[in-house]
């Protein structure tokens, strides 16, 4: 069998998220982009000669934007932030080297079991969600690659 390679790229498939980052060598400031989303899968043809129905992906995209979109991502393996449930429907975030808080409202946040939200690690998280999502339905799929850009120039991406 020949394989495929599908690209799905529009100009709706943006998420509009704030983060920051907290590692060792890098603490960012909290801010905000506008994620543009580029979904691309391989494999080969299945019984209606496709390699995957546009109309699934547009429910699963749809779904990521009313779940993720205008929200604060963070992430919960992350070692150096605490995130600490307080009264009154709050989060309070403790980032641990530099003893800096910030408090949130709970309802603005999304937690994302990964370590940090890099466009790197978001990419991942968002590949293995795509991944579950599709692989029941499409056994022929073998990769799976979602590439987020935070800017038109510079994205990263993951492939499983």
């Amino acid at each position: 069998m020949e394989r495929r390679t599908l690209f799905w790229n529009r100009d709706d498939l943006v998420l509009n998220c704030a983060h920051f980052v907290v590692s060792p060598t890098l603490i960012e400031p909290m801010h905000g982009h506008t994620y543009q989303i580029k979904i691309e899968v391989e494999g080969t043809l299945n019984e209606s000669d496709v390699l995957i129905d546009f109309l699934d992906l547009k429910p699963i995209v749809r779904k990521w934007k009313e779940e993720f979109d205008n929200s604060l991502l963070l992430p919960t393996e992350n070692p150096l932030l605490d995130i600490i449930e307080i009264e009154g429907d709050y989060l309070k975030l403790y980032v641990k080297n530099i003893e800096k808080e910030y408090i949130v409202p709970k309802h603005t946040v999304h937690l994302l079991p990964i370590r940090n939200t890099t466009v790197e690690c978001l990419s991942e998280f968002f590949t293995k969600k795509l991944q579950e999502e599709i692989s029941s339905k499409y056994p022929n799929v073998k990769k799976v690659r979602v590439m987020l850009g935070e800017y038109s120039k510079s994205s990263a991406s993951f492939e499983c």
